[in-house]
């Protein structure tokens, strides 16, 4: 004997269904709601997965920007070296013409204030 927790077994009819207690009802609510749990885990596992990748994929695109960037820096900075020593290729400044009046003169002038500018700011310093 179990100590009371017998159970006679009842032949059931054919077609007729056999009836569940309620501790195996409960133990398959429990089986499907672990089963459901699981199934919600291995999903959020692969969303984190994919976060994780992507993380990776923009740090990977940042650092590549930054080398970039400072590459464009150098760039500028060479830039407003060779212009900012160039020397006009017109022979008008030996006739008396000023550099103020030579167009040449005016735009390199002009494009280094603009690159010094842009080399200040890069740099963190305001260049105004």
């Amino acid at each position: 004997m179990d100590g009371g927790n017998y159970k006679p077994q009842v032949r059931r009819k054919e077609g007729e269904k056999m009836t569940k207690s309620s501790k195996d009802l409960w133990i398959e609510k429990q089986t499907a709601e672990i089963a459901r749990l699981k199934e919600v885990a291995e999903i959020k596992e692969k969303a984190f997965a994919a976060q994780a990748e992507d993380t990776k994929q923009c740090q990977k695109e940042i650092a590549r920007l930054q080398h970039r960037v400072a590459e464009l820096e150098e760039e500028i900075y060479n830039a407003v070296n060779l212009l900012d020593g160039a020397v006009c290729p017109s022979p008008h400044h030996r006739v008396g013409v000023e550099e103020n009046d030579c167009e040449w003169c005016f735009h390199r002038h002009t494009v280094v204030s603009q690159l010094k500018g842009v080399e200040a700011k890069s740099a963190g310093v305001d260049g105004e």
